[in-house]
């Protein structure tokens, strides 16, 4: 299924029930695998001890154990991609991934906010119950974050990889945390318990963020990451939207600075919110983006454009927003009392139930057409069909849909698909933000390249 810092991820059948489940295979034999193993191991023993588990927003673990020279982790299956793949279409830490653009539901989550507490408030659910269970995550990001199935179709949230991990019991400050989204590297619990227990806020907040504003915190165009293309086209992220170019020009050496300005208060975050959102909802509105140094600048129109956002005139959402990014401990919310927030107060814990594709205005309807390219590709094919998507929805299983097919990560300008099915068969694939139409897959657990496809995404 693809490739971690320390191993691989394979997709497995448990032989007696038939079950599917993900195999994280690791090699431990350098002390930094080891240790991310070890702690893996020993952070799902002593969740298996906490009241609730398995929690509904957990990756559920069967099994984690030694294996030949390997450290092998069994968890469930979550097939509906990342928070990341969620909010856009090929945003990732490869080397030169330049093409990401935001999704049309990372466009609808900016101003329907039901909609975003829907989907933050099973993330928050689970970090809730992590902080309960005295588990510090430290590794908290889209990207290990998963849904079941995608989040329209009543995908729920799982928080996965706990390989960074910590207990606030611990005497010992552990590894180093993720440097993109936490304030600090690591936190030593003997010293700084406070700090400690809310260690993960700060993800958490970059997270809130992020949904609310469009962009990935971190954006810093021509420094670091950020896109060349569509709707995130040279967009910064709040770390970088109020920074001179000196800060700037440090790219993600010197990201530290940006990271404390907003949690100290130098820069306001109310402020780089209203700039991040409000050039992410005029580029929805006019298809280009705005030219001007401030989202109020010149007197056209952004001000009525940034009434749209949730994130920026929720009182509660920013109060929560700035308990979350606080850097000093005292004004950080409690993980353990997270949905009490106001803002979350009426989010339901349990998973939300399966969203009516009809109830999102902002996003695109899947297309079907009937055509068979000339040549036909070794591997994959077109087949469109004539219905429209909603109405032919019950009648794709007599294509022989594909068992649990899911993108391999890569390059975006390339689109590489896997399955695991026993015959040919079928999957919806959407190129560049365009109509979804139907491939041809080959039989067994293989992958391939979608011709003239980049930027997919699994319909």
């Amino acid at each position: 299924m693809g490739n971690g810092a320390y191993g691989t991820v394979y997709l497995a059948t448990e032989q007696q029930t038939g079950r599917q489940v993900v195999a994280k295979v690791i090699s431990i034999g350098t002390e930094e695998s080891s240790t991310s193993f070890r702690t893996e191991q020993r952070i799902w023993k002593h969740m298996q001890r906490c009241p609730g588990y398995p929690h509904p927003n957990i990756i559920r673990y069967f099994e984690v154990i030694d294996w030949k020279s390997r450290g092998v982790v069994i968890m469930e299956l979550a097939a509906g991609g990342s928070l990341s793949d969620t909010l856009y279409d090929g945003v990732t830490a490869d080397p030169g991934a330049v093409d990401g653009v935001r999704t049309p539901l990372g466009d609808a989550l900016l101003t329907d906010e039901a909609l975003a507490k829907k989907l933050y408030g099973q993330l928050a659910a689970g970090f809730q119950w992590l902080g309960q269970c005295g588990v510090v995550h430290k590794d908290l990001k889209p990207d290990n974050i998963m849904l079941t199935k995608p989040f329209l179709q009543g995908g729920i949230i799982k928080i996965i990889d706990f390989g960074l991990a910590s207990l606030t019991s611990d005497q010992r400050a552990g590894s180093l945390a993720n440097m993109y989204y936490n304030l600090h590297q690591n936190v030593d619990p003997r010293t700084n318990k406070k700090g400690t227990r809310t260690f993960d806020d700060f993800a958490m907040g970059l997270i809130l963020a992020e949904i609310g504003t469009g962009v990935p915190p971190f954006f810093n165009p021509q420094n670091d990451y950020f896109s060349t293309k569509g709707n995130l086209q040279n967009q910064k992220g709040i770390f970088y939207i109020l920074q001179p170019k000196k800060v700037c020009s440090a790219g993600d050496a010197g990201i530290f600075p940006p990271k404390r300005d907003l949690a100290m208060g130098k820069v306001s975050i109310d402020a780089a919110v209203k700039e991040v959102v409000g050039r992410s909802l005029y580029y929805n509105q006019n298809g280009r983006h705005f030219v001007y140094n401030s989202a109020v600048e010149q007197g056209i129109g952004n001000v009525q454009l940034l009434k749209q956002s949730w994130l920026y005139n929720s009182p509660a959402a920013m109060s929560l927003l700035h308990s979350l990014l606080a850097g000093r401990e005292d004004d950080r919310i409690e993980p353990s009392t997270l949905m009490s927030s106001k803002w979350l107060s009426d989010v339901r814990e349990s998973p939300s139930p399966e969203i009516p594709v009809a109830e999102m205005t902002l996003q695109p309807q899947v297309e079907a057409h009937v055509h068979v390219p000339p040549p036909a590709p070794p591997l994959v094919q077109d087949l469109r069909e004539e219905e429209e998507p909603v109405e032919t929805k019950q009648e794709a299983p007599k294509l022989n849909m594909c068992r649990n097919p899911y993108k391999e990560r890569g390059p975006p300008s390339l689109c590489k698909v896997r399955h695991s099915s026993h015959s040919d068969c079928y999957v919806g694939i959407s190129c560049g933000g365009g109509p979804s139409h139907m491939v041809k897959l080959e039989q067994g657990f293989g992958a391939g390249t979608v011709p003239n496809c980049g930027n997919c995404r699994l319909a």
